[in-house]
Parts: structure tokens; C-alpha cells; sequence
């Protein structure tokens, strides 16, 4: 678990962040738009073959989980409403919440959601340990199915909420039939964000719009877990891999975000007026 809790806290904060206060104090627009200077350009979209940071980061606006990680590590229902497990710990029975629709309008059921693991399974260190105590996954109905153990694991939620290899994210059936060491190339979720993949420009812009049909979860957004609420319309990340070329835009107002700052940087961004330098992880982190 020390891999995994150092794995997820790389992605889910950079060790130092930095954010302009001139968007958040700018008055409506018709469309808000967050420009964000990402720490690498997206390659691959698949977050089930590729644990790049980036490739988590789109997975995240883009997809959904069954659970998720709270900023203690700790797993939060996220599309599961309800969950039942037996006297023995052998059999889990999980109900999807009602209303999930993929960015295609179609219904998210466990005829995803099985096949989904299944091939999460196959690659990722917490999905192959959960697989070892597995017998059997099948459906109930369209919104619930089971997870049958051949003997207790203490881990089940814990690893469908992993989020520092690869993701258990829920893809379409048709995705998630694809082979394991294939990696997909559409990428349609259900999760707060759509993809728009007729403005991705490889090494130069990602786009992603606020997903209209998305409900998030009532409780307060907490990590990974709680209410989805995409209070923008859209988000460009605007790649950049020159560190000064990211802090002039910063100061022009040419993006809102650095996702990952240099030390050097950072310590110039503070005096800069209307910028904020933040440290977002609360665990520690490293580097080798």
C-alpha cells in the first residue's frame, strides 16, 4: 500500500500549484473557460493501459469510478448507490445510482461496468490481487450486480477506488472489450467532463466541456470523492514545456493554472501580484 498511497498522491497534486486569482474575480462570461498549463502533453487516453500522470488526469475528467479515494485514502462510493456484503465477507452486491449516461447519451449498466474490471484486471497491480481472491462477477440486473470471493479480501473497495496505476475507470462495453495491452483510442465516459476530441492537437491543446447530464454525488467534494461540480464550462490544457513560457502566460493572463511549478519558479510566482502559490498535497511526497 506505501507504492500505492506514493503513486496517487504524484497525480493528484503537483507539489506546488499555481493559481491566478484573475479568472476566479473576472465577471460571467456566456462561457467560463479554465486554461491550465499541464506538466506533460497527453499521448494516450486510455487510463486502464497507462499510468502517466497525464493520462490519470484526463481519466479523471472524464470518467467514473465505482469508488474513489478521499483525501485520507480512504474509499468513498461513487457510482455505486448501495452496497451489501454477506456474513461470510465472500459475496458484494452492488447497486449502480440511477440516471448514469455516458457522453453518447446511452445508459451506463453492469454490461459495462463487469467487462470494465475484468480488463482493469488484467494489468493493474491492485486489479491482478483482487482477480487472485475473485470466482465470479455477474449481473443481477441492469443496475446491480455481484462480486463473488473465493475468500475474504479486506481491500475490495480500496482497490475499485485505486487511482495510482492504472484506473478501474468504467468504459463502454464496446471499450471495454478491447484488448488489455490494446489502447483505446475513443474516449467516451460519464464522467463531468467530454472529451473533445475534434480539438485535440497533439503537443499544443486538450479541450474538455462540462458534461451537461452528469449528477454528482450530494456529499462535499472531498479528494477523489463527493460531488463531481464542474463550475466551468470548459478547460483547455495549453501545453507548454518551457517553465518561463508558463509563468509569463500566468502573469498575462494568457492561462489560469501551472499544474506542476519548478522550485525556481514558484519562489519568482509568489511576489507576483494576484497569483497564488499553493502546496496541494498533504502527504508527503518524493522524488528519486
Amino acid at each position: 500500500m506505501t507504492e500505492y498511497r506514493s503513486r496517487a498522491v504524484r497525480w493528484h497534486g503537483a507539489l506546488l500549484a499555481i493559481a491566478a486569482w484573475l479568472m476566479l474575480a473576472a465577471p460571467l462570461r456566456a462561457e467560463t473557460v479554465l486554461r491550465v498549463a499541464p506538466h506533460a502533453d497527453l499521448k494516450i487516453l486510455d487510463p486502464q493501459t497507462n499510468t502517466a500522470t497525464i493520462t490519470l488526469m484526463h481519466g479523471l475528467m472524464i470518467y467514473d469510478m465505482l469508488y474513489s479515494w478521499d483525501e485520507d485514502l480512504q474509499p468513498k462510493p461513487q457510482m455505486v448507490e448501495s452496497e451489501t456484503i454477506s456474513p461470510d465477507r465472500l459475496t458484494y452486491t452492488f447497486t449502480l445510482r440511477p440516471g448514469l449516461k455516458f457522453h453518447d447519451g446511452t445508459a451506463v449498466t453492469v454490461r459495462d461496468v463487469i467487462p470494465s474490471l475484468r480488463r482493469w484486471m488484467v494489468r493493474d497491480v491492485m486489479g491482478q490481487k483482487l482477480a487472485q481472491f475473485t470466482s465470479e462477477m455477474k449481473p443481477v440486473d441492469d443496475r446491480t450486480f455481484t462480486l463473488q470471493l473465493k475468500e475474504p479480501f479486506p481491500f475490495v473497495e480500496i482497490a475499485l477506488g485505486a487511482s495510482g496505476g492504472t484506473m478501474p475507470v468504467i468504459l463502454r462495453e464496446k471499450e471495454a472489450m478491447t484488448d488489455p495491452f490494446t489502447n483505446i483510442t475513443e474516449a467516451i465516459g460519464s464522467g463531468p467532463f467530454r472529451f473533445v476530441k475534434s480539438e485535440w492537437v497533439p503537443g499544443a491543446k486538450v479541450v474538455y466541456e462540462k458534461n451537461p447530464d452528469y449528477v454528482p454525488r450530494a456529499e462535499p467534494p472531498n479528494g477523489l470523492a463527493g460531488g463531481k461540480i464542474a463550475k466551468v464550462d470548459r478547460v483547455e490544457y495549453v501545453v507548454m514545456p518551457d517553465p518561463t513560457t508558463k509563468a509569463t502566460a500566468l502573469q498575462s493572463g494568457e492561462i489560469d493554472i501551472i499544474d506542476q511549478a519548478p522550485h525556481d519558479q514558484a519562489g519568482f510566482l509568489q511576489k507576483v501580484p494576484g497569483v497564488v502559490v499553493g502546496i496541494l498535497p498533504k502527504v508527503a511526497n518524493y522524488g528519486l
